[in-house]
């Protein structure tokens, strides 16, 4: 099983790099307030608890709040702990942070259908989901899923020519987990593929 905190601590990383916990508002991002990659638009209810004010919530407890979030409203809807593969695990989580549960499961389905291993894109990793995520080898469904959403992400700015200056972040974040995967392989950490 994928280790939930190292995949927590991945995209904590992946969002604020320096772990500074600084709010941030980026003109064209409509999430709005951002802290730890957590948007104020998506979270009222963190905007309602002070997490976006640095004075009422200073970064040790920000950073707590954060991987509890993670956890809660991203980690466990996935099923992330439940992901045989971390480097699969990592990269679940961090597409479903950055785009929503929804159209991460969708996406998770469709390149395990794209391995040759069909299941339903019904936005929703259930049992079925699961067990057809963790029998597929993990280098070919990481690359499955990398290709989707690299090409989702091209798809969303070509809708929206507004988000064009988010884009190299995007695939940046898609080559990280390629990256992480490499080294923990060659370390002996997840398993073969």
């Amino acid at each position: 099983m994928a280790d939930l905190k190292a995949a927590i601590d991945f995209v904590l990383h992946e969002e604020d790099s320096r772990m500074t916990g600084a709010v941030t508002t980026l003109k064209g991002d409509s999430g709005g307030a951002t802290r730890y990659g957590l948007a104020s638009h998506a979270h009222p209810e963190l905007v309602a608890s002070g997490f976006f004010d640095e004075v009422k919530t200073p970064h040790d407890v920000a950073l707590t709040i954060a991987e509890k979030t993670y956890n809660t409203a991203y980690a466990a809807p996935l099923r992330i702990a439940e992901i045989d593969d971390q480097s699969i695990a990592t990269a679940v989580l961090s597409f479903g942070v950055n785009s929503g549960l929804r159209g991460d499961a969708e996406l998770i389905q469709r390149a395990c259908t794209n391995t040759g291993r069909a299941v339903s894109a019904d936005g929703h990793i259930g049992p079925g989901t699961l067990a057809t995520i963790n029998s597929i080898k993990p280098g070919v469904l990481l690359s499955a899923f990398s290709s989707l959403v690299d090409t989702f992400y091209v798809e969303t700015v070509a809708a929206h020519p507004e988000d064009a200056g988010f884009l190299k972040g995007w695939t940046n974040r898609v080559a990280e987990w390629a990256t992480s995967a490499a080294a923990a392989h060659a370390c002996g950490l997840v398993m073969a593929g």
